[in-house]
């Protein structure tokens, strides 16, 4: 009897140290990468580096149950992250995917706190934190293929034609020319812009049309000062040349959505 006490006792201290240290199986668990295991309750953990998270990094760590089928990727112009990603789950049919589903909640992850390894890129919001975005963006159309969906608020029965979709922001001058390039096997051949309500729609682009949309791209490269923003080579930015990269979110728009996306990683 006391024997058996003491293998029961013995392997609950097995199992104990085992779920303090094995991987979280969670899909929002930042401390226990199979790689890398760290104690699941860790307060104090490095700051990662920016250039961990390159455009080939995202792809790899997209979620598999997650990452868009064929046909279903939205992308959306400044402003609209709320009304795409209410469309895509509650108006679309079939459903479509947006770049808050593809990784777990911890890449979102805006907060300061000392359990949170994105901190320190979080702060740097006009080199660091613009960069890590971009490359997720980046990622996100490099999954897309098929055909894919733009909506755009200012697209309505009246202005639906290419030259009234916002060519601002990361939507013109990162997703969609990623799209246009392809990756590996994926290849968009069509792309459909909508209206918020997704009422009005109209053919954006097609393949066959690359020549004449890719001179946009070709008109800006030739422009001095230009930045070739989809070479997926990292390069860190110093702080004084931050309005190479402005930042392709409104204020309240970005940091708004990570608070929606945000999964506590360290419940209190």
């Amino acid at each position: 009897m006391k024997s058996t006490l003491v293998v029961i006792f013995y392997c609950l201290l097995l199992a104990v140290d085992a779920n303090t240290y094995a991987p979280n199986k969670r899909c929002n668990s930042w401390f226990c990468e199979p790689e890398y295991p760290r104690p699941k309750n860790s307060k104090n953990i490095e700051c990662d580096s920016i250039t961990k998270y390159d455009v080939d990094w995202f792809i790899m760590h997209a979620l598999k149950a997650k990452k868009p089928a064929p046909s279903t990727c939205l992308f959306y112009t400044r402003g609209l992250s709320r009304k795409a990603k209410d469309y895509a789950k509650n108006k679309a049919d079939p459903k479509l995917t947006t770049i808050w589903e593809v990784w777990p909640g911890g890449y979102y992850n805006k907060n300061f706190k000392t359990n949170n390894p994105l901190r320190c890129i979080m702060q740097k919001k006009d080199t660091e934190r613009t960069i890590y975005f971009q490359n997720m963006s980046k990622a996100f159309a490099s999954l897309c293929d098929v055909f894919a969906t733009v909506m755009d608020s200012g697209i309505t029965p009246e202005t639906n034609s290419f030259d009234y979709v916002n060519k601002a922001g990361i939507w013109f001058n990162m997703e969609f020319p990623t799209l246009q390039r392809g990756y590996l096997k994926n290849l968009v051949y069509q792309i459909e812009a909508i209206s918020e309500d997704g009422a009005t729609r109209f053919n954006y682009w097609t393949r066959k049309n690359v020549q004449a949309t890719s001179g946009e791209l070709k008109k800006r490269e030739a422009e001095p000062g230009f930045v070739d923003e989809l070479d997926r080579n990292m390069q860190i930015l110093k702080d004084d040349d931050a309005d190479l990269y402005p930042g392709w979110w409104e204020e309240n728009e970005a940091l708004d959505d990570m608070d929606l996306e945000d999964w506590e990683l360290d419940p209190e």
